[in-house]
């Protein structure tokens, strides 16, 4: 007697004493397999070489982990099998990074990208920013849908920003086409665009008015504000963009 079986009988299923079979990892069980004394053999002996007979396929098994919450005692498991075949498949290669190609040093700008997963998967998102920070893996996000980064430049310079991408497996993706980002101040033809949209009009003129008399907040490029050239941004200056805006539309000075 086979003791640990015996006691596993005993413990789990309450059959001690009989010849107990277990078949598929205990999916069927067959109990009190005695001979067969019409055919002089054990009966469940068809059932066993109609088991050993079959073919059984390599099965394929990937378990992934997800920690990103573990702050919080939260674990994601992700298990896929496959019954001889492959059990994942690589997502898409990352969009190339949409936004802005003009930047005030230290201003955040956004980006966007998505890629997608032939399997439905989680996808995490790696950035790198082109001034040696890349990114950690970040996600994981729904597959298909748009993400948007955000990032700002300390010094100015041209960087090329670009996206990979892994799914839950651990599939990872070349790098994407890079986009070409410029950081500097006052970037566009000229100055004035005190809020930095690239284009000056009216929302300049009530920035500076803020900054002048309101919340006297720090404009992100004082070039920008500095539209008469004294070398400071002042009242002057308001005076002279709101000349350019409704008065006279006298030009302004290109950026210095």
């Amino acid at each position: 007697m086979n003791t640990v079986a015996a006691d596993w009988l005993s413990n789990h299923y309450n059959f001690p004493g009989y010849p107990t079979l277990f078949y598929d990892g205990g999916d069927q069980v067959t109990v009190g397999a005695y001979s067969d004394s019409a055919t002089n053999h054990n009966w469940f002996e068809p059932i066993i070489d109609d088991v050993a007979d079959r073919v059984v396929e390599p099965l394929n098994v990937i378990i992934s982990v997800d920690t990103s919450n573990a702050a919080a005692n939260e674990f994601l498991f992700h298990v896929r099998v496959g019954n001889g075949v492959g059990v994942n498949s690589a997502p898409s290669n990352a969009a190339a990074p949409t936004g802005l190609t003009t930047v005030t040093v230290g201003a955040s700008a956004d980006y966007t990208t998505s890629a997608t997963d032939p399997d439905g998967d989680g996808l995490y998102f790696q950035m790198d920013w082109g001034d040696g920070q890349i990114t950690e893996w970040l996600g994981p996000f729904d597959e298909g849908v748009p993400h948007v980064f955000s990032h700002s430049w300390s010094a100015g310079g041209s960087y090329d920003i670009k996206v990979r991408t892994k799914d839950w497996y651990e599939e990872v993706t070349d790098w994407s086409s890079p986009l070409t980002v410029a950081a500097g101040c006052c970037l566009s033809p000229t100055v004035g665009d005190c809020d930095q949209s690239g284009v000056v009009d009216i929302t300049d003129v009530s920035v500076l008015i803020d900054n002048q008399f309101l919340t006297l907040t720090p404009l992100s490029c004082e070039a920008e504000g500095d539209v008469d050239y004294s070398g400071v941004v002042d009242i002057t200056d308001l005076s002279v963009l709101i000349d350019n805006q409704f008065l006279t539309l006298t030009p302004l000075n290109p950026c210095p």
